[in-house]
């Protein structure tokens, strides 16, 4: 089950405070660690910057609260600035407040280094269109993983404009003579500015996916080596009228097996061809180049899969016909049906790190560890009361 809280203009003052002092630290150089290799100005940074919103705001508004601890702890994130090459990497949430005591889950000895005995929590936030979520494991074996929705509004930044930028005199000032300058627009292909509404405070929402830990999520999710890419379904449609020509019927379930978290992985029989070193393949054509594209197909859902056939298959798309009610991931499928399932490809040929995948509608099925965490909390706020 998922939660979502909405975020307004106050809820994100400490994180727009910091970006603006990263900003005006680099000056006109290039940010130091993992932002970028050129000089952004604020606007770039804001955006590279903005999705650690949810680090602190998805314990204190939803976790904390379903932990029953909203009124026992503060989170203490990591509002440090040092360059990540040098000093190593924090944990998003690198100590908690207890009262007036503060108890740290890493501590900067030279490098980042992790308490014994203290949760390690990794926080991975992504955009409500994204389709697959992935994670790169970067020492995350033992850690928690806190995996966040994020829905920005397009304009999350104007609640901190001058609110006299957008008086009325200003917007009188930017319309347009019409007269004297549009001599036909039957189409409609230009139009006046409207005037900006500047009232509404919200930024966005966040919503709570799962928690779990990384060996939990790697171990559920599919592989992809150095230079895979990774397909998955982008859509699912169904044919009233298809020129398939159906030459035979192949259960679905030919093409699969069940993992442990009940989920489908695509066996070899799915591939059209195996590469040297065991990696799968299909031929992509470019201007009439033909090439070796290396992928993985993520894995899926599937409800009552013995009523389902493939009737043709490429490595683009497959029509599928259904001799049942049905599903594929969020999918609902109709009885005797035809249904088109387009896949996307996200091409990693230049990629070369390993990362592991899966398709978002299906986090859920990634085992929970909400209760271990709050375990953990309930045991650190136990022992340090009593201390």
């Amino acid at each position: 089950m998922t939660t979502t809280i909405k975020i307004d203009k106050d809820d994100i003052l400490k994180t727009i405070y910091f970006i603006v002092a990263l900003t005006q630290r680099q000056n006109s150089s290039s940010m130091q660690g993992a932002l970028s290799s050129k000089g952004d100005q604020i606007g770039g940074i804001f955006d590279r910057w903005i999705n650690t919103i949810p680090e602190s705001l998805v314990f204190k508004k939803i976790i904390l609260p379903e932990f029953g601890f909203s009124n026992k702890i503060d989170i203490v994130s990591d509002f440090y600035m040092y360059n990540p090459r040098i000093a190593g990497i924090a944990p998003d949430i690198i100590g908690i407040r207890l009262k007036n005591k503060i108890i740290p889950f890493a501590v900067f000895q030279e490098k980042w280094k992790a308490v014994e005995g203290m949760p390690q929590i990794e926080i991975k936030t992504f955009k409500k269109p994204q389709k697959m979520v992935n994670l790169r494991n970067q020492n995350y074996d033992n850690k928690y993983l806190v995996m966040v929705e994020s829905e920005l509004r397009i304009d999350y930044l104007l609640p901190f404009f001058e609110k006299s930028i957008f008086k009325d005199e200003i917007y009188s000032n930017l319309v347009m003579d019409d007269e004297a300058f549009i001599l036909s627009n039957n189409e409609q292909n230009i139009q006046s500015i409207n005037k900006v509404d500047a009232t509404d405070n919200s930024i966005g929402s966040i919503t709570l996916l799962k928690i779990t830990t990384a060996s939990a999520f790697m171990g559920a999710s599919t592989f992809c080596e150095s230079t895979v890419s990774v397909q998955y379904i982008n859509d699912i449609s169904e044919k009233k009228e298809t020129r398939v020509n159906c030459l035979e019927e192949i259960p679905l379930s030919n093409y699969c097996d069940l993992t442990n978290i009940g989920l489908y992985r695509f066996n070899s029989n799915w591939y059209e061809g195996i590469t040297d070193n065991n990696i799968p393949y299909y031929t992509k054509n470019s201007r009439g180049v033909s090439n070796k594209f290396l992928y993985r197909t993520v894995d899926l859902y599937i409800d009552n899969i013995d009523a389902i056939k493939i009737i043709k298959k490429s490595n683009s798309s497959i029509y599928i016909k259904t001799s049942a009610i049905s599903q594929i991931n969020n999918f609902k499928l109709n009885a005797n049906s035809i249904y088109r399932i387009d896949f996307a490809v996200l091409d990693r040929s230049s990629n070369s790190g390993e990362e592991y995948f899966m398709q978002k509608s299906l986090v859920s099925y990634v085992p929970s560890y909400f209760e271990n965490l709050k375990n953990d909390f309930r045991m650190i706020i136990q022992q340090h009361t009593e201390d």
